[in-house]
């Protein structure tokens, strides 16, 4: 297992199969997720300075942030929502079907109006690394040149999602 540490910690499993979640920039504005993160950082950093592990309500509430309330929050609609026009939702679509079969297998997608999920399985030739910078950078052309709207690669677990299959 590789484990890369940015803003947010990503686990990379070689052959396994993710949900994958990237929205919008303006989907979950700045103030928003600055409120999150600072929350996030209070736990983690409590338990630090106590000398302990996190409790398991603790880590629930961590899951509880960086899952359901932000997808509750993207759920909303929030931001300009152009992934709901039909001719960038296409252009979208196209997008994620362009290295299916080469670095990914992709199962399963559902463009939401600032928001795509999206369920793979990573190939041989392909990194998640790559497949999510990818994601991003052939959805922000077609979303919008304007980086208040360019896509940001979010991973969190689902509760209920309406998941399309190709």
């Amino acid at each position: 297992m590789l484990v890369r540490h940015r803003r947010l910690p990503h686990w990379e499993l070689g052959a396994a199969s993710y949900f994958v979640t990237f929205r919008l920039a303006d989907s979950l504005p700045e103030p928003v997720l600055e409120g999150y993160e600072f929350e996030r950082r209070d736990i983690l950093q409590t338990a630090r300075h106590q000398g302990r592990k996190l409790t398991g309500e603790e880590t629930r509430r961590l899951d509880e942030l960086f899952s359901e309330r932000i997808e509750r929050y993207l759920d909303s609609g929030v931001g300009a929502c152009r992934l709901a026009r039909p001719d960038i939702a296409e252009l979208v679509a196209n997008a994620l079907r362009y290295f299916d079969g080469q670095r990914y297998c992709l199962h399963a997608w559902c463009l939401m109006p600032n928001h795509v999920h999206t369920v793979f399985t990573i190939l041989p030739a392909g990194s998640l690394d790559g497949i999510l910078h990818s994601c991003s950078r052939c959805a922000a052309g077609p979303a919008s040149r304007d980086r208040r709207y360019q896509p940001r690669c979010r991973r969190y677990k689902p509760k209920q999602a309406a998941i399309l299959r190709q």
